[in-house]
């Protein structure tokens, strides 16, 4: 603000150095000797205009009437009698009530740029704390604020306040509120309303930040809520300012519930998610071997085929043929192992991570936990058991068509005496491979 004196505050040094005399019918009078300070104050006055303000009368030592303060001289005895304006031009009030009488403007959420408070010597735009100035402004804001998030204003009727409607929606009924945003002196006596809450409201609102629209219709509700509740024959403006902060504990344990609520949703989409990604990456482990193992019936057929062979040869190039398949299954079945051990670690990562905020969770989310966890490990064991079967009997066939090799054609035999070398051979290239 610019260090020129406004003519407001040349009025207000005029009545501070009088004693702050009683304001009656928009003037106020006072008797006192002219100082230095007080004729410069008077001199600073009567240069204004009259649409400021004008002295009303000037009387010299309880004598002579003076037409202007030039006409003075200190240690003089001086009677004045300031006559207020009363166009707006300054905002001189004797009280609250004063100004809220005269200025409306206030009840549509409109601050006054500077303003003072005879009653309680206060100057708007002074430094300094007043309990009734700060209220006076968190109201005015208050209502501004309001007007931006109501449902809609009511403009059926013409008045000085606004209509705000707040609808409070129960059981699908829809019941709107209408608040009437007048107040009265009185009501600054509450001290300042806490406004943090509701401009970050409008601040998310006007940026759409996340979860704006979810948070509003909280607080609508909360508000609404509040004023169903005004006794019929109470103001409910002044109702809702002296339960405010009621209203933001209200809001406050609505909106944690709400955001409780949507975690809890968020984690319990995130873990059938997450359950059904394990148990694809399970169910993905045993198809990429199960077309390897339709060799095992294939096998069988083998060894049936050895009981009708005759040919050293032919037996033997079959139990060659076995001993390969169970190396390549005994492989592909060691690689989906290591895979299924791969998988488990990542499970535990995942569920670990949301074991440790299982404390908050509500006992259908720990449940739905517990019963994934379960499920999952479940499934990693018939894995496991399969995986294990698939590799036993690709082996047990190959045991089974040496020992056919055998009872046919001997211990003591030649062939077995070469068939032996060639055993230990092959014994110690899968002792190596394994």
């Amino acid at each position: 603000m610019s260090t020129q004196i406004t003519a407001l505050e040349k009025v207000v040094s005029l009545y501070r150095l009088i004693g702050c005399p009683r304001v009656e019918n928009g003037t106020f009078t006072a008797e006192i000797e002219v100082t230095p300070e007080l004729k410069c104050a008077m001199s600073n006055c009567d240069e204004l205009s009259i649409s400021y303000g004008e002295f009303d009368e000037l009387l010299k030592n309880n004598s002579v009437d003076i037409s202007s303060p030039s006409e003075i001289s200190e240690g003089d005895t001086i009677k004045l009698k300031w006559k207020i304006a009363t166009n707006g031009s300054v905002l001189f009030f004797n009280s609250y009530a004063d100004l809220l009488e005269n200025h409306k403007s206030v009840f549509r959420g409109e601050n006054l740029d500077q303003f003072y408070i005879a009653q309680d010597n206060v100057l708007s735009t002074e430094d300094g704390e007043n309990s009734r100035l700060a209220t006076l402004t968190s109201v005015v804001n208050l209502i501004s604020l309001l007007s931006k998030i109501a449902h809609y204003h009511d403009e059926k009727t013409k008045e000085d306040v606004f209509r705000l409607v707040f609808i409070l929606t129960e059981k699908d009924t829809h019941k709107p509120y209408v608040l009437k945003t007048l107040f009265q002196e009185i009501d600054l006596s509450i001290g300042a309303i806490d406004l943090s809450t509701l401009n970050e409201l409008v601040e998310a609102q006007d940026e759409n930040y996340a979860h704006s629209s979810e948070k509003l219709g909280i607080f609508r509700f909360a508000l609404a809520n509040v004023i169903s509740q005004c006794p019929p024959s109470d103001n409910e403006f002044s109702y809702l300012l002296k339960h405010w902060s009621e209203l933001l504990t209200e809001y406050k344990a609505s909106f944690d519930i709400y955001i409780s609520g949507f975690s809890f949703n968020k984690v319990r989409t995130e873990l059938a998610k997450a359950e059904i990604e394990l148990a694809s990456s399970l169910s993905k482990v045993m198809n990429d071997i199960t077309g390897k193992l339709f060799g095992i019936p294939i096998s069988l057929v083998a060894l049936i085929s050895m009981l009708k062979l005759e040919s050293i040869l032919e037996n033997l190039v079959l139990v060659f043929g076995t001993l390969l398949f169970s190396l390549i299954v005994s492989g592909l079945v060691k690689n989906q192992l290591l895979l299924r051990k791969s998988i488990n670690i990542g499970a535990d990562l995942t569920f670990s991570t949301y074991k440790v905020e299982k404390a908050s969770y509500p006992s259908d989310l720990k449940s739905c936990l517990k019963n994934s966890e379960k499920t999952f490990k479940a499934q990693s064991r018939f894995l496991l058991l399969g995986l294990w079967s698939a590799r036993v009997i690709a082996w047990l066939i190959t045991f089974i068509a040496v020992y056919i090799f055998i009872e046919k054609f001997g211990k003591n035999s030649k062939a077995w005496m070469e068939l032996t070398s060639w055993v230990e051979s092959i014994g110690l290239i899968i002792g190596a491979y394994f």
